[in-house]
């Protein structure tokens, strides 16, 4: 059915920071603070060519935006942040947080009239 309405088409990646992009990040530091990071987390370490999936996405596909979920260490997703070569926010979350509750902030952050229209709290 024809709205009449045109909707402008934007990409955009939310995505969570897992092990294997955190580790990608930490081992192309090759420093005592990426060896830390490696050292914590344990595991497979990743070959001198990964770059995680994450970072792998965005270098074969373009967003008009990024916004990237963590339970890492505010410390780790700064850096993450900084030397990922891309442009994007960051939501930190709180351990143990329900993915409805997540879902909730991360769609409403960018519609806050949205709310009210749709009995949210």
């Amino acid at each position: 059915m024809e709205t009449g309405f045109k909707m402008n088409k934007r990409r955009v990646l939310v995505a969570w920071i897992g092990h294997s992009d955190l580790k990608a990040m930490a081992a192309s530091w090759k420093n005592s603070a990426g060896a830390a990071i490696l050292a914590e987390l344990g595991g497979a370490q990743p070959t001198a060519r990964e770059i995680g999936p994450i970072k792998a996405l965005v270098d074969a596909e373009p967003f008009d935006e990024i916004r990237l979920l963590s339970d890492f260490r505010p410390a780790w997703n700064k850096a993450n942040a900084q030397l990922s070569g891309f442009a994007a926010r960051i939501r930190a979350v709180p351990e143990g947080a329900s993915s409805k509750a997540i879902a909730h902030r991360v769609y409403f952050s960018r519609r806050p009239a949205a709310r009210p229209a749709l009995g949210r709290d």
